[in-house]
């Protein structure tokens, strides 16, 4: 399709990534505006025919695109598909023509017979243009809290927290008798070592590691009722370009934890698992790094994490599209921000 007036010159085209050509094209424009390479998802056999462009050609190549990618979401506990718009763009020679105003309304055209709203992250320079096609800024609320967790009359004067039980033989697995110090003691760097809960942390560069995060990242159940997400190949392409150095997995709850140490807090990313473990589960592991803070990066309803404070999110500005409502605090997940 040609596009209109200052466009007219251009190929609007979508829905062509089964066209080698084509795909190498928008690739090729990835990388010269975002600096993005797409060869990993792609290597790892994730690229999703779920992901859909919205491109202008200039003959065989690919000037400005806009991709939305949908995901089966919860939003105040009712199942919703939301649409998010990624890699948009145009190459600097082709700004100020109006090509993303005509690939917009060709993206909304489809997202309205599909999803139930869209959204986007982007910046404070861009979000006035998103503001002018009807999108409405949202601010947005990480919770923290205090550690440790999971103390206190909640468990009862004899009762052990959820996930302790794991802690406690991780530690009875120090030989009797073993002796560090003068006088008995046993060695200090034993004693921590014993103290910590058993973590091990997972390399998706290692293909044994890797098998290990694909099938949590499949089994997963949602972070959140009042807002996530289940699309594994879109938290997948997270944990490949952004998380890598965060995972952690540990036996008991099972889960992957999506971890990144902050100087003055732990920041939680996301938590994978089957059967999502609460906060006082994760408290041994949590407690082993010694912080005297923990950020959730998620809404944190299913986790049960207790009282905390929240942390207005700066440097990245949400859009939402009108059909978007949600009362109250919030975060999208962290590991839904490609």
């Amino acid at each position: 399709m040609k596009g209109s007036g200052e466009t007219a010159a251009l190929e609007m085209r979508s829905d062509y990534f089964g066209d080698p050509e084509a795909l190498a094209a928008f690739e090729s424009y990835a990388r010269a505006v975002f600096g993005l390479d797409f060869g990993l998802w792609k290597a790892k056999g994730l690229w999703d025919p779920g992901y859909v462009a919205f491109s202008a050609f200039a003959g065989d190549a690919c000037v400005a695109s806009l991709c939305v990618y949908p995901s089966e979401m919860r939003v105040a506990g009712a199942r919703r598909r939301g649409a998010q718009l990624l890699t948009v763009g145009t190459l600097p020679e082709y700004r100020g023509r109006g090509i993303q105003h005509e690939l917009w309304r060709a993206a909304a055209a489809w997202i309205d017979r599909r999803c139930d709203f869209a959204f986007l992250f982007t910046d404070d320079s861009t979000a006035g243009f998103y503001e002018k096609l009807g999108f409405r800024r949202l601010a947005e609320h990480a919770e923290v809290i205090p550690l440790p967790v999971g103390s206190g009359a909640r468990t009862g004067p004899n009762r052990k927290p959820p996930g302790a039980a794991g802690a406690e033989a991780w530690r009875e697995r120090e030989p009797h008798g073993t002796t560090g110090a003068p006088g008995g003691e046993a060695d200090p760097r034993r004693r921590r070592a014993i103290a910590d809960p058993p973590r091990r942390k997972l390399d998706p560069a290692a293909d044994r590691d890797y098998e290990i995060i694909a099938r949590m990242a499949r089994e997963r159940e949602a972070v959140s009722e009042r807002l996530g997400f289940l699309n594994a190949n879109l938290l997948l392409f997270r944990i490949l370009y952004s998380f890598r150095e965060w995972l952690y997995l540990l036996d008991d709850p099972p889960a992957l934890v999506v971890l990144e140490e902050a100087a003055d807090r732990l920041r939680i990313h996301d938590v994978i698992a089957p059967s999502l473990p609460v906060t006082r589960a994760l408290a041994p592991f949590l407690a082993s790094f010694g912080r005297e803070r923990v950020e959730f990066l998620f809404c944190t309803d299913r986790l049960e994490a207790g009282p905390g404070t929240a942390r207005a999110l700066a440097g990245e500005a949400l859009l939402v599209s009108g059909d978007f409502h949600l009362d109250g605090r919030f975060m999208f997940p962290s590991s839904i921000r490609a």
